[in-house]
C-alpha cells in the first residue's frame, strides 16, 4: 500500500498478491476513494517504490512481467 501525491492529486496505490495494481483517488476533505482502477502487471507480489526525479513524483512498480 502506498498513499502518493502525483501532480497536485492524492492517490492510494494497492499492490496485491496475484500482480495487480488497485489504484484509488482520494478526496482530502472527506478522506473519501473514488475513481478505482485495476492494472495487471504480472502473475506475481509486486513491489511498489516512490522516487523523485527533477522536482516531480514518480511511482516505480515492479511484478515479474
Amino acid at each position: 500500500v502506498l498513499f502518493v501525491t502525483l501532480e497536485g492529486v492524492d492517490y492510494l496505490l494497492c499492490a496485491l498478491g496475484d500482480g495487480y495494481l488497485f489504484s484509488f483517488c482520494i478526496d482530502s476533505a472527506t478522506a473519501g476513494l473514488s475513481d478505482k482502477k485495476k492494472i495487471s502487471l504480472g502473475t506475481q507480489p509486486m513491489i511498489l517504490s516512490k522516487f523523485t526525479s527533477k522536482s516531480s513524483a514518480h511511482v516505480f512498480a515492479a511484478s515479474d512481467r
